[in-house]
């Protein structure tokens, strides 16, 4: 029964992660930025993992900490990396 409450934890996290994102980038168009792609299956990759890596550590770190650290590493790859999008997309996405 664990395993099913993982997997549906991990979902749903991911599928939050992407509406907010798709969110984000509708914004960013209509400021007039070109984003040239929208990879969902980046985004839903990177969502599983830190949802997997966030139930691993589980009450090891705080909750807040654990919050900071895994926005500021998805930012960090998704805005940086592969977008290379303005400061403050970055900072809604944060």
């Amino acid at each position: 029964m664990r395993t099913k409450n993982t997997i549906i934890f991990s979902l749903i996290s991911t599928f939050f992660l992407i509406f907010l994102i798709s969110i984000w980038k509708i914004l960013a168009t209509l400021q007039g930025l070109n984003i040239n792609s929208f990879n969902i299956e980046i985004i839903f990759i990177f969502g599983v993992l830190i949802s997997l890596a966030h139930l691993g550590i589980g009450d090891r770190i705080k909750s807040f900490y654990k919050s900071i650290i895994f926005s500021s590493i998805f930012v960090f790859c998704d805005g940086y990396l592969i977008q290379k999008l303005p400061v403050w997309y970055n900072l809604g996405v944060f």
